[in-house]
């Protein structure tokens, strides 16, 4: 199984981010942990990698991927102009509608997120989830 990963769960992780209500930060620890103990494989694209620029060498980042190349757990994808182009024809957020766009261009199993609502005009193309409900995604790709 392979989850693509949307920046905010990454920005979730390297800036230790809570919400009023939610620990952020623990559930995206727990679902990169997860996946580095074998449990699935991840989807870092450039288009990540570009809006994760301002975190360049943050020692939270670069430990995280660090673990992430050690368990060859992550796979690197590009976008390409046939994932901009896609992606303007859906009326939602032009960004994430990039991040959805190649995710299923490069077969990825769903889509982890924080921004579900960004992603709704996808739901019936891929998966998507939030870190903390990875769970259903494994049951769903284990049956």
């Amino acid at each position: 199984m392979i989850a693509y990963v949307d920046t905010c769960v990454f920005r979730d992780y390297i800036e230790m981010r809570r919400s009023n209500l939610l620990p952020l930060f623990s559930f995206a620890e727990d679902f990169f942990m997860d996946g580095i103990g074998c449990k699935y494989h991840f989807m870092f694209s450039d288009w990540t990698s570009n809006q994760l620029s301002l975190f360049e060498n943050h020692p939270i980042k670069m430990g995280l991927f660090k673990q992430l190349e050690k368990s060859e757990k992550i796979l690197y994808v590009k976008v390409n102009e046939r994932d901009l182009k896609m992606a303007r024809a859906y009326d939602t957020d032009y960004e994430d509608a990039v991040h959805a766009c190649i995710a299923m261009n490069n077969n990825a199993s769903c889509i982890i997120t924080r921004n579900i609502r960004h992603f709704s005009c996808f739901e019936n193309d891929i998966l998507v989830r939030y870190p903390e409900h990875i769970e259903d995604v494994i049951e769903r790709f284990s049956r």
